[in-house]
């Protein structure tokens, strides 16, 4: 892998070259890396990027390593027209740059898609030998099979989905996506629309994001599943009372899969780092301060 800093100031960006020849899967991760102390790798969710975690990081990185990385496809990171885009393929990606870094008593934390990708980075670094995670913490996370949002479903259509993304202004489309994940819209503003809107004006963004929807559901998912249980990391899940796009009874059931998980529910629709920020960092704080992190 080939790490070249982009720029040094308070926060480091980083763009990652990584090569997974055995599944073809190559792409360069941008990454944010502020602070100093025990890491945590920050995993956004589907359609998002690194600006997700703009109001925890403040707090997170006062005594961590913050290490904030745009999931290939998103945001800075590289979008090469390939079908990559599974979270499986993602997590080989993340959990080859955590093995490069030589990352030891780490946390993830991984939001919606994010968590998809943060549970099979777990199971693929336990598999690797690899066993230098901490703990986990997961926010309104995808773990479970489950209906799908309607903008998703639209986007899994080839033609239909292809269509629309070019001829629906990004702005619109981010609003719009944003109504759904926010319980309080009153907090949606132009600079969170701009932050997410931005990277879908390029056409492999696009590309990536179909690749990304057609992808979702892993066919070996029952498989997955039955990995939770050998997962023994002291797990945080947190999960938005508004959540409108993950059933509450799949992070419970996450909560019963997994050895050493505490569930807690916010004030908060799907994402509660950017709509309820000081209480899902007060709730992070608190379980370290209970695992030693």
């Amino acid at each position: 892998m080939l790490l070249t800093a982009a720029c040094t100031h308070e926060v480091d960006k980083h763009i990652a070259t990584l090569n997974i020849a055995e599944e073809q899967n190559s792409s360069e991760l941008y990454s944010e890396v502020i602070g100093s102390g025990r890491p945590l790798v920050l995993l956004h969710g589907f359609g998002a990027n690194v600006y997700t975690w703009k109001g925890i990081i403040p707090s997170l990185s006062a005594n961590h390593k913050i290490i904030a990385i745009d999931l290939k496809g998103f945001g800075k990171s590289d979008k090469p027209q390939d079908n990559h885009y599974s979270a499986r393929d993602q997590a080989a990606l993340v959990s080859s740059l955590i093995i490069d870094q030589q990352l030891s008593d780490f946390t993830i934390v991984g939001h919606s898609f994010g968590g998809a990708v943060a549970l099979l980075t777990a199971i693929e670094l336990k598999e690797k030998g690899y066993d230098k995670l901490q703990s986990m913490v997961l926010i309104d996370p995808v773990a479970y099979d489950q209906s799908l949002p309607t903008f998703i479903s639209v986007l899994r259509l080839p033609i239909l989905g292809k269509i629309l993304l070019q001829l629906i202004p990004e702005e619109f489309q981010a609003k719009q996506i944003l109504r759904l994940v926010y319980h309080d819209q009153s907090k949606i503003t132009p600079e969170t629309i701009h932050a997410y809107a931005t990277p879908l004006k390029e056409s492999a963004a696009k590309w990536a994001l179909q690749r990304t929807s057609d992808q979702l559901i892993p066919s070996d998912l029952s498989t997955i599943i039955s990995k939770y249980k050998t997962l023994y990391y002291p797990t945080l899940i947190i999960v938005g009372k508004f959540d409108n796009i993950v059933p509450p009874e799949l992070p419970l059931k996450l909560s019963l899969d997994l050895p050493l998980a505490k569930l807690v529910t916010i004030s908060s629709g799907h994402a509660p780092q950017e709509e309820s920020p000081a209480e899902t960092t007060e709730l992070i704080l608190n379980f370290f301060a209970l695992t030693g992190g």
